[in-house]
């Protein structure tokens, strides 16, 4: 879906994970071009895992890479669950709710390893999408 929805070009690379033949070859090309861009790294053993769930934290991860924000690593949150959210994915999480790209589930709970659902990975794409325009726009306008 963020490949689509970010127009990611490129040319077709050979994925770097042991579980390639896993991954379905319609979802290949859009995978490599993630990977080009720098959004996805897949797990520290070099495996992909296709059929998993993304999780919130992933996700997030993701998008905040897409949109090249500034993560800061001493980045505090304020979620009532924040304690579990990982060291790796804390900044990341951090800097999209400073850009409003994410909010708590109920009782300000941020549900780290959590599954993200589809409606929440289009909400965060519709969010990277304004946040891309105001930049083009206050570019356009220095110009």
């Amino acid at each position: 879906m963020l490949s689509r929805a970010l127009n990611l070009e490129g040319e077709e690379r050979e994925l770097p994970f042991t579980d390639l033949n896993k991954i379905p070859a319609w979802a290949r090309p859009s995978i490599s071009r993630t990977i080009e861009a720098g959004i996805l790294k897949g797990y520290d053993n070099n495996t992909f895992r296709p059929t998993r769930n993304i999780t919130r934290s992933e996700m997030t991860v993701m998008i905040v890479r897409a949109l090249g924000l500034k993560a800061d690593p001493k980045a505090k949150l304020s979620f009532a669950d924040a304690d579990k959210v990982a060291d790796w994915a804390r900044p990341s999480v951090a800097a999209a709710y400073e850009a409003n790209l994410i909010k708590g589930r109920g009782k300000n709970l941020f549900a780290p390893y959590e599954n993200a659902t589809r409606a929440e990975a289009v909400m965060m794409i519709l969010g990277s999408w304004n946040i891309k325009k105001r930049r083009i726009n206050s570019e356009t306008k220095k110009d």
